[in-house]
């Protein structure tokens, strides 16, 4: 399936409570060997989980970890803004994204923009929007498809300062 096995700490007392219910068939018709390991990882993340490379001198394993930081959150990946990332990340869930959109707007305008990007990803696991007033920018972070949809509805309705992000 992959190329190296991949292996747990048996002595994980919050791993070892997880259970995934359910039949997962995976199909990799197609699917070159080096792109498996990103598609087990994206069901994995699904269920908050990662895999790990590492490379002792013997062999090679990936280690199954939960997916956070040590302190109990994900680390987001940053999210161009360009139609192409935009156009691939509204593809890709379970994958948690982070960006920063400079408004056109300001003040109670700007604020009422973050107000609907909040509503438009509240119900979205981990999700953050933040407004800095001093840069005229959201900040947003969640799951791709989400952010990317709120990031191109931004852009669409022409709220979005497209000279700063060429800057």
């Amino acid at each position: 399936l992959l190329d190296a096995p991949i292996v747990w700490n048996p002595d994980d007392r919050e791993l070892a409570r997880t259970r995934i219910i359910g039949k997962l068939k995976l199909s990799f018709a197609g699917t070159p060997r080096s792109d498996r390991v990103d598609v087990v990882r994206a069901v994995l993340r699904f269920y908050e989980f990662d895999l790990v490379r590492c490379e002792p001198r013997e062999q090679p394993v990936y280690v199954l970890t939960r997916f956070e930081t040590p302190r109990g959150q994900w680390r987001p990946e940053p999210l161009s803004l360009d139609d192409g990332a935009l156009r691939t990340a509204m593809q890709q869930s379970g994958r948690l994204v982070a960006c920063t959109v400079p408004l056109m707007v300001t003040g109670r305008k700007a604020e009422r923009v973050a107000e609907s990007a909040r509503t438009l990803l509240r119900n979205s696991a981990r999700a953050y929007v933040g407004f800095v007033p001093e840069t005229r920018s959201l900040m947003l972070r969640g799951d791709a498809p989400r952010v990317a949809s709120v990031a191109r509805l931004l852009r669409s309705a022409g709220l979005v300062d497209e000279a700063a992000l060429r800057r």
